[in-house]
């Protein structure tokens, strides 16, 4: 999973725009400051940050309370019996839990980044207002499903969006350029680009923060139709459109690394009979090079995973520690071979109902019995999966990717194991389009705490038309 995209292009660098027009006023350049690590470092205030994150708790519960929610209708009495029914694992809908939550975790997280606090300090606000939300958010119970989802997911998310947001922002601009980038960057980090605004930091010129300039950024996209069956003869006539972007940020295959999320990669897909197919995040927090002549690499990265597919509905946050191995053969070829393994801190998974008669195909569990009140099961796991792609002058041709999950449901206790295999080809067009064509089978197998298994196999095959940047 570390090695999604191949593109590797230059990173932006601070540079001046153009002025604005006579009757703009020209920002006032920014004054360093004890609070500032540098000129265009946010200030450090760990009292705002505080009110932040409890004024980003009340925005959401003010939303729920606009959509008329049973569950904000807060009370001492109601936080008296949160606090004394302790945690507990919740039924909220599967993207709730999966994609929700962690995007406010990202909010949390950022309230402490847009004040000038560490990625270690930012995490640990991540937790306190993941928490302070369960107790004190909503009626509900607490629960621990939740408060691990916002705070892990909150900070795979929040590092990821507070980084990409800086490679928009230009703070050595002035006029409308500059204004438009700062807006455009609050579309990705709304919790950092608020607090610029306030501070007028937005207005300031200075220099973009070193610690927040990649050594090099590559982002490739492609778009096409992609068909589905559970086997080869009955793959589906009709194709359905589909959307992929790989966003490569900093070198995830070399450097000695202690900085978290100085290299990420995301991959992100639209389509396929879904408004999101895939959101995946693996982010930096050890490197390490076991060998420059053969150029090994050892990374230790946090994860984040949001699948909704034909073949399964997954979501996970955890850890991942992977080696990444490049080999040259020839001049301007390269082999690069990757394998992972790692923990998954907790995942969910759609449920399927134990096998009856004869048939071999499992049956997503759309309707639930009582006794477990939703239709995914959640639960800790590990994650595996390997890798060899094929370079030839920085532009990958063919590759193999194998991935696997395993997730052991708190409740009923099913064990579930996923799994999926995928060739890619790529053909170079011109310039710096190329065609590609991938094969992609899903295997995920189910097993029942009184004995017995189900199986669910889906192949899938994309046609598409790839871009890359320079």
């Amino acid at each position: 999973m570390l090695l999604s995209t191949s593109s590797v292009a230059q990173a932006q660098q601070p540079r001046a725009e153009e002025s604005g027009t006579p009757s703009e006023p020209l920002p006032v350049p920014a004054q360093s400051s004890t609070n500032r690590e540098c000129v265009g470092c946010p200030a450090h205030h760990l009292r705002r940050a505080l009110l932040a994150t409890a004024g980003i708790s009340f925005f959401y519960h003010l939303g729920n309370r606009v959509r008329g929610e049973e569950t904000a209708k807060l009370s001492l009495s109601s936080w008296g019996a949160n606090i004394k029914s302790g945690f507990e694992w919740d039924d909220d809908p599967f993207g709730v839990n999966q994609f929700g939550h962690p995007y406010q975790g990202s909010n949390y997280f950022n309230a402490g980044r847009a004040h000038g606090m560490t990625f270690w300090k930012s995490s640990a606000l991540t937790a306190l207002g993941a928490a302070s939300w369960e107790l004190f958010g909503e009626t509900n119970k607490p629960s621990m499903n939740d408060l691990i989802n916002t705070t892990l997911g909150g900070i795979a998310l929040g590092e990821m969006f507070h980084r990409t947001a800086w490679l928009v922002r230009d703070p050595s601009a002035t006029g409308r350029t500059r204004w438009l980038r700062e807006i455009a960057a609050t579309v990705l980090d709304p919790v950092t680009s608020a607090t610029r605004f306030i501070s007028r930091d937005a207005s300031r010129v200075s220099e973009k923060p070193e610690s927040l300039i990649p050594p090099s950024v590559g982002i490739t996209g492609s778009a096409g139709v992609l068909w589905q069956g559970s086997n080869v003869q009955e793959i589906a006539a009709h194709g359905l459109t589909f959307a992929d972007i790989d966003l490569l940020y900093g070198d995830l295959r070399s450097g000695r690394s202690r900085t978290p999320y100085d290299a990420f990669v995301v991959h992100f897909r639209a389509g396929g009979g879904r408004a999101v197919s895939e959101a995946r995040v693996r982010g930096r927090l050890l490197g390490e090079a076991l060998s420059s002549k053969h150029k090994h690499q050892l990374t230790i990265a946090q994860t984040y995973d949001y699948v909704s597919s034909a073949a399964y509905l997954f979501g996970a946050q955890g850890f991942e520690a992977a080696t990444v191995s490049s080999v040259s053969p020839l001049p301007g070829v390269d082999l690069v071979f990757g394998a992972w393994g790692g923990v998954l801190a907790l995942g969910a998974v759609d449920a399927v109902r134990p096998e009856t008669g004869d048939s071999q195909t499992a049956v997503r569990a759309g309707v639930t019995t009582e006794a477990e009140h939703k239709d995914y099961d959640i639960g800790p796991g590990s994650s595996f999966g390997g890798t060899a792609r094929l370079f030839v002058h920085a532009h990958p041709l063919a590759g193999v990717t194998y991935q696997g999950y395993q997730i052991v449901a708190v409740s009923p206790g099913r064990n579930h194991v996923l799994q999926r295999v995928q060739i890619d080809l790529r053909l170079p067009l011109r310039g710096r389009l190329d065609l590609g064509t991938a094969a992609e089978f899903f295997y995920r197998k189910t097993y029942f705490p009184d004995g017995g298994a189900r199986r669910e196999r889906l192949w899938q095959f994309r046609v598409y038309l790839g871009w890359a940047s320079p």
